[in-house]
C-alpha cells in the first residue's frame, strides 16, 4: 500500500513538472517564428500557456480535489498535453492534436468528479476549472480559443482562491458561482455566435470581484497591473483590432498573472526548488518589462509598428529566461516519503 502511494506521488509530480519544463521552449519558439509562420505562432503560444497551466493546476490537484490522482490519470494528463503540443507543430490543421488534449482534459476532469465539485470555498472554484477543461472539446469550432479556455479559467480560479487571503477581502460562494455562470455564458456566445470578443467579458469582470489594488511585492504589484489591463481590454475593442486587444489581454492580463502569482510562488514547489526571494529591484524590472511588452504589442497591431512587436517579443523572451535562470539557481528541496 505504501509503495503504491509513493509510486502515485512520484508519477503525479513528474506529470506536473514535464509540461512546465516544456513551456519556456514553446514561448521562445513561438516568438521566434512569428515573422515566418504567423499562423503557427498562434497555436504555439496558446499551447505554451496551456502547458504551463496544466502543470500548475495538476500540481495543485491533490489539495483542490482532496485526493491523490491515480497514476493512469497523471500519465494521461501529461502525455495528452505534450503529444498535443508536439503534434500541432507538424499537423496544425488536423484533429490529431485536438484528440490528444481532449483525452488529457477528460482525465483531468475525472479527478475532480469524486470529491472536487461542490459549493464550498474549496470546491466551488473547481467548477470553473472543469468548465475550462470541458470547453477544450470545442476546438473543432473555436480553434485556439478552445485551447485557451482552460488557462483562462485556471487564472480566474487561482485568483479567486488566493486574492481574498492576500488582500484580506472576503469572497463568497454565490459570487464564485455567479462569475462561473458569466464565464460559461461568454464562452457559449463564442461557440454559438463566433463572437470572439466575448472572451474578454470574464477577463473584464474578474477585477470587479477582486477590486483591491496596490502593494510592492511581486504578487500585489503584478496582479494590480494585470487587473488594470483586464479592465482596459473590453473598452478598447471599440477602437482597436481584435488582434491588438487579444494580445493586450494575453500579455497584460494572463502573462502578468503567470509572472506574479504562478511562476514565483507555485512553480518552485512543483519542480522541487526553494521559492526565490525577489528583490524590489527585480520585481520592478520584471513588471516594467511585462507592462512595456503588453503596450508595445498592442501598438504593433493597432498602428502596424512592427518594431514594437519585435521589442515586445524580446522582452517576453528576456522575462522567460530570467525566471528560468532565477528559479533553477535556487537550492533543490529534498523530498522524503
Amino acid at each position: 500500500m505504501i509503495r503504491r502511494d509513493i509510486k502515485s506521488f512520484f508519477i503525479w509530480i513528474r506529470s506536473s513538472q514535464i509540461p512546465i519544463y516544456i513551456t519556456p521552449i514553446y514561448i521562445i519558439l513561438g516568438i521566434i517564428i512569428l515573422s515566418r509562420m504567423p499562423w503557427l505562432h498562434e497555436y504555439i503560444m496558446t499551447f505554451s500557456v496551456r502547458l504551463f497551466y496544466v502543470g500548475v493546476m495538476w500540481g495543485q490537484v491533490p489539495g483542490f480535489a482532496a485526493a491523490m490522482p491515480h497514476p493512469v490519470l497523471s500519465i494521461l494528463v501529461a502525455s495528452g498535453e505534450v503529444l498535443g503540443a508536439f503534434t500541432v507543430l507538424f499537423l496544425p490543421d488536423t484533429l490529431i492534436w485536438q484528440i490528444f488534449i481532449w483525452i488529457s482534459s477528460l482525465a483531468h476532469v475525472a479527478q475532480y468528479i469524486r470529491k472536487g465539485i461542490g459549493t464550498t470555498m474549496r470546491t466551488a472554484p473547481n467548477i470553473l476549472t472543469v468548465v475550462g477543461l470541458l470547453y477544450t472539446l470545442t476546438t473543432p469550432f473555436t480553434g485556439y480559443i478552445g485551447v485557451l479556455a482552460f488557462p483562462l479559467a485556471s487564472v480566474a480560479s487561482l485568483l479567486i482562491r488566493v486574492d481574498p487571503n492576500m488582500r484580506r477581502r472576503k469572497i463568497t460562494v454565490p459570487m464564485i458561482l455567479m462569475y462561473t455562470t458569466i464565464f460559461i455564458l461568454s464562452y457559449l456566445v463564442i461557440l454559438i455566435a463566433d463572437v470572439k470578443e466575448a472572451l474578454l467579458i470574464p477577463i473584464f469582470i474578474l477585477p470587479l470581484f477582486l477590486p483591491w489594488f496596490g502593494g510592492g511585492d511581486i504578487y500585489k504589484l503584478g496582479t494590480s497591473i494585470s487587473k488594470i489591463f483586464a479592465l482596459s481590454t473590453l473598452p478598447l475593442t471599440f477602437i482597436a483590432s481584435w488582434s491588438s486587444v487579444f494580445h493586450l489581454a494575453m500579455i497584460g492580463f494572463l502573462a502578468t498573472t503567470m509572472s506574479s502569482l504562478c511562476t514565483p510562488l507555485l512553480i518552485p514547489g512543483i519542480i522541487w526548488r526553494e521559492v526565490p526571494k525577489l528583490s524590489q529591484k527585480e520585481v520592478y524590472m520584471l513588471m516594467t518589462a511585462l507592462t512595456l511588452s503588453a503596450v508595445l504589442r498592442f501598438l504593433a497591431g493597432f498602428s502596424h509598428i512592427y518594431l514594437s512587436s519585435i521589442i515586445s517579443g524580446v522582452l517576453i523572451i528576456y522575462i522567460t529566461a530570467y525566471y528560468v535562470y532565477r528559479i533553477l539557481r535556487m537550492p533543490k528541496v529534498s523530498v522524503t516519503l
